[in-house]
């Protein structure tokens, strides 16, 4: 292997097989019962992580039902004599103003 060879395989001195190893080690002491797969896709992670390759987790959403059913589930009527209770919620509307405001945490 030559020099040049030898530089583009190591990074920051520490070699590719020698990150894999060491994420390998770390997963087995971890969660020694994941399968193979598993510990292929933990291996990537971590060296993504290694790399600074790391994608954000993405946020979770919540939903116009979702809200609508938060709201139902979560609310009385008054006035049960008279069989009616109205209740209308704008579920898209409060989905909307909900994720934006935790959006604005970040």
């Amino acid at each position: 292997m030559s020099r040049h060879e030898q530089r583009s395989r190591t990074r920051k001195g520490i070699t590719i097989e020698q990150e894999v190893t060491t994420a390998l080690h770390c997963l087995q002491r971890v969660n020694p019962h994941l399968d193979a797969k598993a510990k292929r896709k933990m291996v990537k992670a971590i060296l993504a992580l290694l790399q600074g390759n790391e994608r954000p987790v993405p946020r979770s959403q919540i939903t116009g039902a979702q809200c609508v059913e938060l709201v139902w589930s979560n609310s009385q009527c008054i006035h049960t004599k008279t069989g009616k209770c109205p209740l209308l919620v704008f579920g898209e509307q409060l989905a909307e103003q909900l994720n934006t405001f935790f959006a604005e945490d970040e």
